[in-house]
C-alpha cells in the first residue's frame, strides 16, 4: 500500500545496478511522499547555510549534522537518503535494501 501525503502525492523512487555488461539488476523501489521529500530538502538546506555562516565566522567551528529522508515498500524494498555536514563539508548518501525474496528449493 503506497502512503499519500496532504496532497496525495507520491513518486516511486527506483534503483537498478547496471552490471559490466550493461544488464540491469533490479535493487530497491519505494513509494516517496512529496510534501515530506520537500520538507527535508528545505531542513538540509537550512543546516547547510547554518553550517556556512559559522565555517564563514570561525572555521572548523561547526556543528556536526544529519538528517535522514526514510521510505520502503515492504513488497519492494527501502530507500533512506541521507545528509550529513561536518566542518563545512557536506555528504549526501543513500542506503538500499532490496525486498526480502523467498527461494525455492528444487
Amino acid at each position: 500500500m503506497t502512503a499519500h501525503d496532504a496532497t496525495n502525492r507520491v513518486v516511486d523512487v527506483h534503483f537498478d545496478a547496471i552490471t559490466t555488461s550493461g544488464k540491469r539488476l533490479f535493487v530497491a523501489e519505494a513509494p516517496a511522499s512529496t510534501s515530506i521529500g520537500g520538507r527535508f530538502v528545505e531542513q538540509t538546506v537550512t543546516r547547510m547555510e547554518e553550517m556556512l555562516r559559522e565555517e564563514a565566522t570561525q572555521p572548523g567551528s561547526s556543528r556536526k549534522w544529519q538528517t535522514e529522508f526514510y521510505y520502503d515498500d515492504p513488497e519492494t524494498g527501502v530507500v533512506v537518503v541521507i545528509a550529513q555536514g561536518e566542518r563545512g563539508l557536506f555528504e549526501i548518501a543513500y542506503h538500499l535494501e532490496t525486498a526480502i525474496q523467498k527461494v525455492k528449493a528444487r
